[in-house]
Protein backbone atom coordinates (compact mmCIF):
# COMPACT_ATOMS: atom_id res chain seq x y z
CA UNK A 1 0.00 0.00 0.00
CA UNK A 2 2.37 2.52 0.98
CA UNK A 3 5.74 3.99 0.67
CA UNK A 4 4.95 6.54 2.90
CA UNK A 5 4.63 3.72 6.08
CA UNK A 6 7.47 1.97 4.28
CA UNK A 7 5.50 -1.14 2.81
CA UNK A 8 6.46 0.29 -0.69
CA UNK A 9 3.91 0.22 -3.02
CA UNK A 10 2.78 4.32 -3.07
CA UNK A 11 4.33 6.70 -5.55
CA UNK A 12 3.32 9.53 -3.00
CA UNK A 13 2.54 12.97 -4.83
CA UNK A 14 1.59 16.00 -2.57
CA UNK A 15 -1.99 16.93 -3.20
CA UNK A 16 -2.99 20.47 -4.07
CA UNK A 17 -6.58 20.98 -1.82
CA UNK A 18 -8.14 19.31 1.25
CA UNK A 19 -11.27 17.54 0.65
CA UNK A 20 -14.40 18.51 2.35
CA UNK A 21 -14.54 16.74 5.38
CA UNK A 22 -17.11 15.84 8.18
CA UNK A 23 -15.19 17.18 11.06
CA UNK A 24 -11.53 17.27 11.78
CA UNK A 25 -9.73 14.61 13.55
CA UNK A 26 -9.03 14.60 16.81
CA UNK A 27 -5.91 15.74 17.80
CA UNK A 28 -5.23 13.19 20.85
CA UNK A 29 -2.63 10.84 20.86
CA UNK A 30 -3.59 8.79 22.99
CA UNK A 31 -4.06 5.08 21.80
CA UNK A 32 -1.90 3.48 24.03
CA UNK A 33 -4.72 1.30 25.19
CA UNK A 34 -4.90 -2.66 22.91
CA UNK A 35 -8.24 -1.89 22.00
CA UNK A 36 -11.36 0.39 21.86
CA UNK A 37 -14.95 -0.39 23.06
CA UNK A 38 -16.63 1.76 20.70
CA UNK A 39 -18.23 -0.16 18.02
CA UNK A 40 -19.31 1.51 14.64
CA UNK A 41 -22.62 3.11 14.03
CA UNK A 42 -23.71 5.33 10.96
CA UNK A 43 -21.87 5.88 8.06
CA UNK A 44 -18.67 7.94 9.27
CA UNK A 45 -17.92 4.93 12.03
CA UNK A 46 -18.85 2.11 9.70
CA UNK A 47 -14.81 1.97 8.71
CA UNK A 48 -14.15 1.91 12.91
CA UNK A 49 -12.56 -1.52 13.77
CA UNK A 50 -9.52 -4.05 12.10
CA UNK A 51 -9.80 -4.62 8.47
CA UNK A 52 -7.53 -7.51 7.00
CA UNK A 53 -6.22 -7.98 3.31
CA UNK A 54 -7.86 -10.35 1.67
CA UNK A 55 -4.38 -11.24 -0.51
CA UNK A 56 -1.70 -12.63 0.95
CA UNK A 57 1.23 -10.89 0.73
CA UNK A 58 4.89 -12.33 1.72
CA UNK A 59 5.44 -10.53 5.03
CA UNK A 60 1.61 -11.71 6.08
CA UNK A 61 -1.35 -9.82 5.45
CA UNK A 62 -1.86 -6.05 5.15
CA UNK A 63 -4.48 -4.95 8.54
CA UNK A 64 -5.85 -1.62 8.71
CA UNK A 65 -6.94 0.11 12.05
CA UNK A 66 -9.45 2.89 12.35
CA UNK A 67 -9.94 3.62 15.98
CA UNK A 68 -13.15 6.37 17.12
CA UNK A 69 -10.55 8.86 18.05
CA UNK A 70 -9.75 9.45 13.97
CA UNK A 71 -6.48 7.07 14.09
CA UNK A 72 -5.57 5.06 10.88
CA UNK A 73 -2.67 2.48 11.70
CA UNK A 74 -1.55 0.27 8.81
CA UNK A 75 0.34 -2.96 10.02
CA UNK A 76 2.23 -5.87 8.52
CA UNK A 77 4.69 -7.99 9.85
CA UNK A 78 6.26 -6.61 13.04
CA UNK A 79 5.67 -3.40 11.50
CA UNK A 80 2.99 -0.56 11.48
CA UNK A 81 2.69 3.29 11.01
CA UNK A 82 0.22 5.67 12.31
CA UNK A 83 -1.86 8.78 10.78
CA UNK A 84 -4.71 10.87 11.45
CA UNK A 85 -8.02 10.12 9.19
CA UNK A 86 -11.30 11.80 8.82
CA UNK A 87 -14.18 10.86 6.45
CA UNK A 88 -16.59 12.28 3.80
CA UNK A 89 -19.25 10.34 3.96
CA UNK A 90 -21.70 13.26 1.88
CA UNK A 91 -19.94 12.74 -1.47
CA UNK A 92 -20.60 9.75 -3.82
CA UNK A 93 -18.43 7.61 -3.74
CA UNK A 94 -17.42 8.19 -0.06
CA UNK A 95 -13.68 10.56 0.94
CA UNK A 96 -11.40 9.54 3.12
CA UNK A 97 -8.01 11.88 3.38
CA UNK A 98 -5.16 10.25 5.57
CA UNK A 99 -3.05 13.48 7.61
CA UNK A 100 0.31 12.98 9.20
CA UNK A 101 -0.12 13.14 13.12
CA UNK A 102 1.11 16.51 13.60
CA UNK A 103 -0.44 18.56 11.09
CA UNK A 104 -3.36 19.23 9.04
CA UNK A 105 -2.20 18.75 5.49
CA UNK A 106 -3.36 15.94 3.51
CA UNK A 107 -0.97 13.44 2.41
CA UNK A 108 -3.58 10.90 0.80
CA UNK A 109 -6.98 11.77 -0.31
CA UNK A 110 -8.80 8.62 -1.66
CA UNK A 111 -12.37 7.41 -2.00
CA UNK A 112 -13.74 4.48 -0.29
CA UNK A 113 -16.76 1.85 -0.48
CA UNK A 114 -18.28 -0.87 1.41
CA UNK A 115 -19.53 -3.61 -0.51
CA UNK A 116 -22.89 -5.86 -0.26
CA UNK A 117 -21.08 -8.48 1.19
CA UNK A 118 -19.12 -6.31 3.79
CA UNK A 119 -15.74 -5.78 2.08
CA UNK A 120 -13.45 -2.51 2.28
CA UNK A 121 -12.36 -1.75 -0.74
CA UNK A 122 -10.20 1.25 -0.50
CA UNK A 123 -7.64 1.83 -2.75
CA UNK A 124 -4.67 3.98 -1.31
CA UNK A 125 -1.99 3.59 -4.47
CA UNK A 126 -1.68 7.15 -5.35
CA UNK A 127 -2.22 10.51 -3.32
CA UNK A 128 -5.26 11.43 -4.63
CA UNK A 129 -7.74 9.33 -5.88
CA UNK A 130 -11.40 10.13 -6.90
CA UNK A 131 -12.62 6.94 -8.21
CA UNK A 132 -12.60 3.10 -7.98
CA UNK A 133 -10.54 0.65 -10.10
CA UNK A 134 -10.62 -3.29 -10.83
CA UNK A 135 -8.04 -3.93 -9.05
CA UNK A 136 -8.41 -2.49 -6.13
CA UNK A 137 -7.90 -4.14 -2.45
CA UNK A 138 -10.19 -5.78 -0.37
CA UNK A 139 -10.72 -6.02 3.06
CA UNK A 140 -12.32 -7.88 5.24
CA UNK A 141 -13.73 -7.30 8.83
CA UNK A 142 -12.11 -9.19 11.32
CA UNK A 143 -13.00 -7.21 13.96
CA UNK A 144 -15.57 -4.61 15.13
CA UNK A 145 -13.56 -3.30 17.93
CA UNK A 146 -10.32 -0.92 17.08
CA UNK A 147 -7.71 -3.38 18.35
CA UNK A 148 -4.08 -1.54 18.07
CA UNK A 149 -1.86 -4.44 16.73
CA UNK A 150 0.97 -5.67 18.79
CA UNK A 151 3.83 -4.09 16.67
CA UNK A 152 6.34 -1.54 16.54
CA UNK A 153 3.86 1.59 15.64
CA UNK A 154 5.57 4.82 14.21
CA UNK A 155 3.81 7.84 13.79
CA UNK A 156 4.06 9.96 10.27
CA UNK A 157 5.23 13.35 10.87
CA UNK A 158 4.78 16.35 8.32
CA UNK A 159 8.73 16.49 7.97
CA UNK A 160 9.12 12.50 6.91
CA UNK A 161 5.74 12.84 5.22
CA UNK A 162 7.13 15.54 2.84
CA UNK A 163 10.40 13.76 2.25
CA UNK A 164 8.52 10.73 1.11
CA UNK A 165 6.40 13.33 -1.43
CA UNK A 166 10.20 14.83 -2.96
CA UNK A 167 11.80 11.68 -3.07
CA UNK A 168 8.26 10.37 -5.21
CA UNK A 169 8.22 13.85 -7.00
CA UNK A 170 12.22 13.47 -7.91
CA UNK A 171 11.38 9.29 -9.02
CA UNK A 172 10.08 11.22 -12.03
CA UNK A 173 12.91 13.15 -13.01
CA UNK A 174 15.24 9.51 -12.54
CA UNK A 175 13.42 8.34 -15.01
CA UNK A 176 13.07 10.61 -17.32
CA UNK A 177 16.65 11.07 -17.83
CA UNK A 178 17.22 7.56 -17.63
CA UNK A 179 15.11 7.50 -20.49
CA UNK A 180 16.77 10.36 -22.51
CA UNK A 181 20.42 8.47 -22.19
CA UNK A 182 18.98 5.33 -23.89
CA UNK A 183 17.29 7.26 -26.16
CA UNK A 184 20.64 9.53 -26.74
CA UNK A 185 22.06 5.91 -27.61
CA UNK A 186 19.86 4.72 -29.70
CA UNK A 187 20.00 7.77 -32.05
CA UNK A 188 23.64 8.10 -31.83
CA UNK A 189 23.54 4.02 -32.95
CA UNK A 190 21.03 5.36 -36.10
CA UNK A 191 22.70 8.33 -37.15
CA UNK A 192 26.03 8.52 -35.87
CA UNK A 193 25.34 11.67 -33.83
CA UNK A 194 23.49 13.14 -30.58
CA UNK A 195 21.01 15.51 -30.89
CA UNK A 196 19.80 18.45 -28.92
CA UNK A 197 16.46 18.45 -30.28
CA UNK A 198 14.43 16.70 -27.67
CA UNK A 199 11.85 16.11 -29.66
CA UNK A 200 14.18 13.84 -32.31
CA UNK A 201 14.37 11.26 -29.37
CA UNK A 202 11.07 10.44 -29.92
CA UNK A 203 10.40 9.66 -26.13
CA UNK A 204 6.87 11.03 -25.55
CA UNK A 205 8.64 12.95 -22.83
CA UNK A 206 7.03 16.61 -22.19
CA UNK A 207 9.61 19.22 -21.76
CA UNK A 208 7.68 20.93 -18.75
CA UNK A 209 5.54 18.85 -15.89
CA UNK A 210 4.23 20.01 -12.71
CA UNK A 211 7.60 19.64 -11.25
CA UNK A 212 10.50 19.57 -13.92
CA UNK A 213 12.06 21.08 -16.97
CA UNK A 214 13.75 18.64 -19.68
CA UNK A 215 16.28 19.49 -21.77
CA UNK A 216 19.09 19.05 -23.73
CA UNK A 217 21.33 21.64 -22.43
CA UNK A 218 24.70 20.90 -24.28
CA UNK A 219 25.80 18.93 -27.44
CA UNK A 220 29.10 18.07 -29.43
CA UNK A 221 27.40 15.92 -32.01
CA UNK A 222 29.85 13.76 -32.22
CA UNK A 223 31.79 13.29 -28.55
CA UNK A 224 29.27 14.08 -25.55
CA UNK A 225 25.44 15.17 -25.19
CA UNK A 226 24.11 16.55 -21.85
CA UNK A 227 20.91 16.44 -20.69
CA UNK A 228 19.00 17.76 -17.60
CA UNK A 229 15.68 17.68 -14.96
CA UNK A 230 15.72 20.49 -13.84
CA UNK A 231 13.53 20.95 -10.48
CA UNK A 232 11.06 24.31 -11.14
CA UNK A 233 10.90 24.29 -7.32
CA UNK A 234 13.27 25.18 -4.53
CA UNK A 235 13.14 21.74 -2.91
CA UNK A 236 13.65 18.80 -5.13
CA UNK A 237 17.00 17.61 -6.24
CA UNK A 238 17.98 18.26 -10.12
CA UNK A 239 19.56 15.53 -12.61
CA UNK A 240 21.63 15.28 -15.36
CA UNK A 241 21.88 12.44 -17.66
CA UNK A 242 25.52 12.45 -19.82
CA UNK A 243 26.48 10.49 -22.86
CA UNK A 244 30.00 9.96 -24.77
CA UNK A 245 31.54 7.87 -27.01
CA UNK A 246 34.50 5.87 -26.37
CA UNK A 247 36.29 4.77 -29.86
CA UNK A 248 38.69 1.57 -29.44
CA UNK A 249 40.34 1.06 -32.63
CA UNK A 250 37.88 1.13 -35.08
CA UNK A 251 34.95 0.31 -33.02
CA UNK A 252 33.07 3.15 -31.33
CA UNK A 253 30.64 2.74 -28.07
CA UNK A 254 28.30 5.35 -26.27
CA UNK A 255 29.16 5.43 -22.35
CA UNK A 256 26.53 7.19 -20.12
CA UNK A 257 26.11 8.18 -17.06
CA UNK A 258 23.49 9.40 -14.85
CA UNK A 259 23.92 11.85 -12.16
CA UNK A 260 22.00 14.00 -8.82
CA UNK A 261 22.62 16.94 -7.67
CA UNK A 262 23.69 16.93 -4.14
CA UNK A 263 21.12 19.32 -2.66
CA UNK A 264 18.02 20.46 -4.08
CA UNK A 265 18.27 22.72 -6.58
CA UNK A 266 16.55 24.55 -9.41
CA UNK A 267 20.02 25.97 -10.98
CA UNK A 268 21.10 24.83 -14.12
CA UNK A 269 24.12 22.53 -13.79
CA UNK A 270 27.69 23.06 -14.85
CA UNK A 271 28.81 21.43 -18.20
CA UNK A 272 30.47 18.08 -17.45
CA UNK A 273 34.11 17.10 -16.08
CA UNK A 274 36.22 15.56 -19.27
CA UNK A 275 39.05 13.80 -18.56
CA UNK A 276 40.29 11.68 -21.85
CA UNK A 277 37.94 8.99 -22.83
CA UNK A 278 35.98 9.52 -19.57
CA UNK A 279 33.11 12.12 -18.36
CA UNK A 280 32.58 12.99 -14.66
CA UNK A 281 29.86 14.46 -13.31
CA UNK A 282 29.13 17.94 -13.33
CA UNK A 283 30.51 20.02 -9.39
CA UNK A 284 27.71 19.47 -6.79
CA UNK A 285 26.35 16.36 -8.66
CA UNK A 286 26.73 12.80 -7.71
CA UNK A 287 27.20 9.55 -9.72
CA UNK A 288 24.16 7.18 -9.43
CA UNK A 289 25.88 4.73 -11.53
CA UNK A 290 28.07 3.58 -9.05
Amino acid sequence: MIALVGFGALNLIAPSTALNSAAQPSSATQIGSSSATVKPSGTTNSLIGQWESTRQEPRGKLTYTFTPDGYFIVSQGSKGTKLKYQVNATTQPKQITLFAVDNSTPIIESVFEITLDGQLRIPLEKSRQTSFGANDPLFQRVSEIANIPNVKIEEVSQASAVAQVNRGKQSEARTYVGTMIRGQQAFFLENGRFTSDLNALQLGIKSITENYSYSTISSNEKKVVQSTGLSRTEDLKSYTGLVWTKTNGTETTTMSRLCESIQPTHETPSQPQISGDDVACPAGYVDLNH
